[in-house]
């Protein structure tokens, strides 16, 4: 019995990458980004002929978990649902504090070119306790960001 390859080799960060981040400016309202953050991102998947004429199945998933706040090309700060949970604990009124106030800064970085191997990547999220981490091309410019 032959072994498949691609269940037993590792996925490569480019891969991984979302090249498509939810990006805002840092005076964004924070119950702007939060709507932006919660958009539908679509996903169907057909089930055969359960109980209902119709086939498909519409999952309706959130656009991102994160938003990524930049100005001019440079990434300034991130912000996550995680900094809903914990500005929601504390009583913040969206509607008056821009995204700039309360992002997480600096911002942990990893360079596209540092390794191939998304355990790198992972080992990252297990030091510095995170769950989104921005990858950037040789000048630093925003490639996109993995998730675990």
């Amino acid at each position: 019995m032959q072994l498949n390859d691609r269940l037993i080799c590792a996925p490569t960060l480019e891969e991984a990458i979302d090249h498509q981040p939810l990006i805002v400016a840092p005076d964004t309202l924070l119950i702007d980004v939060i709507a932006l953050m919660s958009q539908e991102g679509g996903k169907s998947c057909s089930l055969p002929n359960l109980y209902s004429p119709s086939d498909q199945l519409s999952i309706r998933e959130p656009r991102s978990s994160c938003v990524l706040v930049m100005h001019s090309d440079k990434l300034l700060g991130i912000f996550t649902e995680r900094d809903i949970v914990r500005l929601t604990a504390n009583g913040i009124n969206f509607q008056e504090v821009t995204v700039a106030e309360v992002m997480a800064q600096p911002v942990i970085t990893f360079p596209q070119t540092a390794c191939r191997d998304i355990f790198a990547a992972l080992f990252i999220f297990r030091r510095y306790r995170i769950r989104h981490l921005p990858i950037v091309d040789d000048h630093g410019q925003l490639v996109g960001f993995v998730s675990p």
